[in-house]
């Protein structure tokens, strides 16, 4: 990864969960980074830590580093923060070898826009039942053990594009299910009822407007 293994890449190593389509799939750099050095890490977190990468049941994660301003190769391992998936019942669940986490982009408002997939399965029709580990006592809520419908459930992280305050993790009241807890899932999703979005992008100068209270990123 071009990244020096200093602390927090090896305590990394052994926390990324690499199999199948999960890995460490989504990075990006702040658009202030000149001033902050803040990078931005979303991957599918190994749930014994382990390093042996066979794990079925697994949780999401976004962890925002500093890059170093004497050293642009390591990450500051004082500044880890997890802005999502804290624990495993605050992560999108991956039930999958696919349909996990993906992609993040800055909006041009600065809002961060995180993809998680439904984490079902993508080779029959999930409808919840078949991955009871996933959802027993500390780990995913029961109520989302529903399968693909994950993805149509405003209380569930899965199968969305959230959009975050970079800052914090939180939802904007300009989000569309915005509920007036900023914490909330349904307080931050932007878009729901996707299986895997694996990739997207922001399209330059579709928006006039570049302000996080005026809703369009």
């Amino acid at each position: 990864n071009g990244i020096k293994s200093t602390n927090p890449l090896v305590a990394l190593d052994n926390e990324v969960l690499n199999a199948g389509d999960r890995g460490l799939l989504g990075i990006a750099v702040d658009p202030n980074y000149v001033s902050n050095h803040y990078v931005y890490l979303l991957y599918t977190v190994d749930p014994d830590s382990n390093g042996n990468d066979n794990n079925d049941d697994a949780f999401g994660r976004l962890t925002r580093y500093t890059v170093s301003f004497s050293d642009s190769n390591t990450f500051d391992p004082a500044s880890r923060t997890i802005l999502m998936g804290v624990t495993w019942a605050q992560g999108p669940v991956s039930c999958s070898q696919s349909h996990t986490i993906g992609t993040l982009r800055f909006g041009e408002d600065g809002s961060l826009l995180v993809g998680a997939g439904d984490g079902a399965s993508f080779s029959y029709d999930d409808a919840g039942g078949a991955d009871p580990n996933a959802f027993t006592a500390g780990r995913t809520n029961p109520y989302e053990d529903i399968g693909a419908f994950r993805a149509q459930s405003l209380t569930s992280l899965c199968g969305k594009i959230l959009r975050i305050n970079p800052a914090n993790g939180q939802g904007y009241p300009s989000n569309p299910y915005w509920d007036g807890n900023p914490f909330s899932i349904r307080s931050r999703v932007w878009a729901y009822g996707l299986r895997n979005p694996y990739r997207f992008c922001v399209e330059p100068g579709t928006e006039p407007t570049v302000s996080v209270g005026d809703g369009p990123p």
